[in-house]
């Protein structure tokens, strides 16, 4: 049982740890954004952009914080 505890605290740890990774993921993609400023015509590829980014913050997040409640 108590080898059971400590494999279920492990994933939860993984998971949290995978969370972090995802956001900075999702921190990359909105990186191209910063050159829209030297290439405005470009600027209507923006929002998928922004989706995208916007979801693995929002899903790394949730990993986080799932992660971080159950240790």
């Amino acid at each position: 049982m108590k080898y059971k505890n400590l494999l279920i605290s492990r994933y939860f740890l993984i998971s949290k740890y995978i969370g972090v990774i995802i956001m900075f993921a999702g921190g990359a993609i909105l990186s191209p954004l910063l050159f829209l400023m030297a290439y405005p015509e470009e600027a209507a590829l923006a929002p998928h952009f922004l989706l995208a980014a916007g979801l693995s913050i929002l899903i790394g997040f949730v990993l986080y914080i799932y992660g971080n409640k159950h240790q």
